[in-house]
C-alpha cells in the first residue's frame, strides 16, 4: 500500500514538473518537489508512517522541503523591482492617475501610477504635485507623461517663480 502511494505521489510530482517546464512561472515545481519528497518518504519508511511521530516528521520534512524549494526558485528567478516605466503611449492622454513620487515641471524624476502601471512624469505647469494627489494625463512626450492636478482637489500647490 505505501509503495503504491509513494509511487503515485512521485508520478504526480513529476507530472507537475513537466507542466512547470512547459509553462514556466506558475511555480508548480514547489508542490512537485514536496510531493516527490513525500512519495520517497512513503516508500522508504513504509509502515512506520502510520504512527503519530512519523506523521509529524512528514509534516516537518514537507515544510522544510517547501521552504528550501521556495528559496531555490527565488534565487533562480529573483522578483523584479517595480521600476518606472519609460514608455508612454498617446492612449494615456485623458487617463487619471495618482502621484507616487513628487512631480514638477522641470524634471521627469516624478512618477505616477495609471491603471496599475508606473510612468515617469512631469507637471504641466510651473507647479509641484505632491504624492497621493490625483492627476490627469494631458500629454505624452517620449519617455514620460505630462500631468495636471485634477481641479476638484484641495491640495498644497507650490507655484515656482521665475
Amino acid at each position: 500500500m505505501w509503495t503504491e502511494l509513494g509511487t503515485t505521489l512521485i508520478i504526480i510530482g513529476l507530472l507537475l514538473f513537466v507542466i512547470e517546464l512547459s509553462s514556466p512561472g506558475f511555480f508548480i515545481g514547489i508542490p512537485a518537489t514536496v510531493l516527490i519528497a513525500l512519495g520517497l518518504m512513503a516508500i522508504i519508511f513504509q509502515e512506520r508512517v502510520n504512527t503519530w511521530p512519523a506523521f509529524f516528521l512528514v509534516v516537518i520534512i514537507s515544510v522544510i522541503t517547501f521552504y528550501y524549494t521556495m528559496r531555490f526558485y527565488q534565487r533562480l528567478a529573483p522578483p523584479e523591482e517595480r521600476l518606472t516605466h519609460v514608455t508612454a503611449a498617446d492612449s494615456l492622454v485623458g487617463r487619471k492617475g495618482t502621484v507616487l513620487k513628487e512631480v514638477d515641471h522641470e524634471t521627469i524624476k516624478g512618477s505616477v501610477m495609471i491603471q496599475g502601471q508606473i510612468y515617469a512624469a512631469r507637471a504641466y505647469e510651473n507647479e509641484v504635485i505632491s504624492p497621493k494627489i490625483k492627476v490627469r494625463v494631458v500629454d505624452s512626450k517620449g519617455v514620460h507623461v505630462v500631468v495636471k492636478e485634477l481641479e476638484n482637489q484641495m491640495s498644497k500647490k507650490i507655484i515656482r517663480e521665475g
